[in-house]
């Protein structure tokens, strides 16, 4: 049962074994409860619209009815204001960047030490999220001239949840039209140094690309 003083949180992570140490962590804190857990992406919404937790504690890459990415998305629709954090075993920059122009608060690693992990946890139900020194370096080691724009993240992420371009056009609409769509495509194609949706979201997805986003200070 949780106190008024306790951050409430929901955990999302498909492996078991993982999902089941976090909740163990998160449940020794005194100022945090575990409200529910889950290892799919569609639960995870249905969970936080229920339960209402006062953060979401999940892994970028979810099975079921899609990724992370749509469940984050998902989630800010209804609810602007939720703060997500994301604790993934991905540490490419791309995965990083996706997650945070979704909307998630912070992105950590599961490499990071637990007492790190809580004070991010803390930061962002402080509403004062910052980026780990460790993210910041992963951000920050690729040349900007070697990163997707804004626009073209957003492509991307929209191009993980299988979208034409077409449709992407479509879902843009009136602010885009297709053959702009395809014209950002192709940069994409070109600064990941692909020819095809697959190798882009393969390069863009572990870490060969970054998006640009407004900058973070860390600790």
């Amino acid at each position: 049962m949780a106190f008024n003083n306790e951050i409430r949180i929901l955990i999302a992570d498909e492996h078991p074994l993982v999902r089941q140490g976090i909740v163990a962590i998160i449940s020794a804190q005194t100022d945090m409860d575990v409200v529910a857990e889950t290892s799919k992406s569609d639960e995870t919404v249905r969970y936080f619209a229920h339960y209402q937790p006062d953060l979401l504690l999940m892994e970028l890459a979810l099975p079921t009815v899609g990724s992370g990415v749509k469940a984050i998305t998902a989630i800010l629709a209804e609810s602007p204001d939720a703060r997500i954090a994301v604790l993934s075993r991905h540490e490419g920059i791309g995965a990083i960047l996706i997650a945070l122009t979704a909307g998630v608060k912070t992105y950590m690693f599961r490499t990071m030490d637990t007492s790190e992990v809580l004070e991010e946890i803390r930061l962002v139900h402080a509403g004062t999220p910052r980026l780990h020194p460790k993210v910041l370096a992963n951000i920050n080691s690729v040349p900007r001239e070697d990163r997707l724009t804004h626009p073209e993240c957003e492509i991307l992420m929209m191009m993980d949840e299988g979208l034409s371009t077409k449709e992407i056009a479509k879902r843009l609409a009136p602010y885009i039209e297709e053959a702009t769509v395809n014209m950002h495509v192709a940069q994409i194609f070109n600064k990941l140094q692909v020819d095809n949706y697959i190798g882009a979201l393969r390069r863009g997805i572990n870490g060969w690309t970054l998006c640009t986003t407004p900058a973070r200070s860390g600790h």
